[in-house]
């Protein structure tokens, strides 16, 4: 999370993680208790306050140049519409702070909420587990959290982009470029 760095600042933490364990893709999401304030200096930013968007932005910001410079292509993975009214407004809030920012990043964003609502728009606790599939429980009892089964659903879109983005970068480096095919033939007829 971008609000508890007292506990665990992710730019500490990050580096030695990747140090160990380089990644190709990095797929961030900030969950649901980052709808707090953010202390900072000794002073208190209430949740969306323009320093806590300040704060926030400063630390995505160098999440993303810090996966980047890893050499990682990085995406963000919005929140899903969540049972409360009042909580769920938050987090709307924060899934479109944080859509802007990706955007001001270039970095693509996975919008869940149409993927975790009913045909009205509301929250469903049951999500076509399968593409295709019957609805089955696709969200916890708290009414925030999902569910195995629901944390696929909500990723599928972009686990099919990434596997066809893969699927591409393989054809590519398989299919000789045709200036190197020409050079090839040509050599061969030597």
């Amino acid at each position: 999370g971008s609000t508890r760095y007292p506990s665990l600042n992710i730019l500490d933490d990050v580096p030695a993680k990747l140090d160990e364990q380089p990644v190709d893709v990095a797929i961030l999401s900030f969950g649901a208790n980052d709808t707090q304030g953010i202390y900072e200096d000794g002073r208190g930013h209430p949740f969306m306050s323009e320093g806590w968007q300040r704060i926030v932005t400063e630390r995505v910001s160098a999440v993303v140049a810090l996966m980047r410079e890893r050499g990682a292509a990085v995406y963000w993975v919005g929140l899903p519409r969540m049972r409360d009214p009042a909580f769920d407004a938050d987090i709307q809030a924060m899934n479109l702070f944080y859509a802007d920012r990706m955007a001001a990043l270039v970095v693509p964003y996975l919008d869940t909420v149409p993927l975790s609502v009913d045909g009205q728009g509301h929250y469903a606790p049951y999500l076509p587990t399968e593409p295709g599939g019957t609805r089955r429980v696709g969200r916890a009892n708290d009414g925030v959290h999902m569910t195995i089964a629901g944390y696929i659903h909500l990723t599928r879109p972009l686990t099919e982009q990434l596997r066809a983005s893969v699927a591409e970068a393989q054809a590519r480096r398989a299919a000789p470029t045709e200036r190197g095919a020409a050079g090839q033939a040509s050599g061969s007829a030597l």
